[in-house]
C-alpha cells in the first residue's frame, strides 16, 4: 500500500496498526505462550519476594525512625542537662561578683572612694606624732592642733566657778 498523498496524521494512524498487527501475530503464532500459558509460580514467587523486600524496607524504616527519635531524645536530655549546667555556673559567677568583688573590697578602693577625705586620718594628730619626722614639714610655731579641746576645757572651767 502506497502512503503518498495521505496526511501525516493519517500515515501515524496506518503505521501504528502496522505495528499492533505484527505485535498480536508475534503472540498469536508462539505456540509455547499459547499452548503452555504463564508460569504461575514463577510469577507468585517474584510476588512473594517483592512483598518481603518490602516489609524489609518497612521494618528498616520503622527501625531507622526508633534510633533517631531515641537519638533525639538523649541529644534533647544532654542539651537540657548542659543548660541546666550553664545556669547554674552562671548563677555561681554571679553570686560570687556581688559577693566577692564589691567595690570596697577592691584593691584599688583607696583611690577613688568617695569618703576617702572623710575616713583619712590628718597627717598629725599631735605634736609628738611618731609619723612626723624632723624633715616632714608637718610642725610649725605657733600652729595650736589642741585649740578646740582647750577651749572646752576653759567652757567648763569658767561654768564650774560661776557655779560656786
Amino acid at each position: 500500500m502506497d502512503l503518498i498523498g495521505l496526511t501525516q496524521k493519517d500515515k501515524d494512524k496506518i503505521l501504528k496498526k502496522r505495528q499492533d498487527e505484527v505485535e498480536r501475530r508475534k503472540r498469536f503464532l508462539d505456540a509455547r505462550t499459547r499452548k503452555i500459558g504463564l508460569d504461575m509460580q514463577t510469577l507468585n514467587q517474584q510476588t512473594m519476594e517483592r512483598h518481603t523486600m518490602e516489609q524489609t524496607e518497612r521494618d528498616a524504616d520503622r527501625t531507622f525512625a526508633l534510633n533517631s527519635q531515641y537519638i533525639d531524645e538523649m541529644a534533647l536530655a544532654n542539651q537540657a542537662q548542659h543548660d541546666a549546667e550553664m545556669r547554674n555556673l552562671d548563677k555561681e559567677c554571679r553570686d560570687f561578683s556581688m559577693t566577692e568583688l564589691a567595690r570596697e573590697k577592691r584593691r584599688e578602693f583607696a583611690l577613688y572612694d568617695p569618703d576617702g577625705l572623710k575616713k583619712d586620718r590628718p597627717a598629725r594628730v599631735g605634736d609628738d606624732d611618731p609619723r612626723c619626722g624632723v624633715s616632714s614639714m608637718q610642725k610649725f610655731d605657733g600652729e595650736d592642733l589642741d585649740h578646740d579641746a582647750r577651749e572646752e576645757a576653759k567652757k567648763q572651767y569658767m561654768a564650774q566657778t560661776l557655779q560656786q
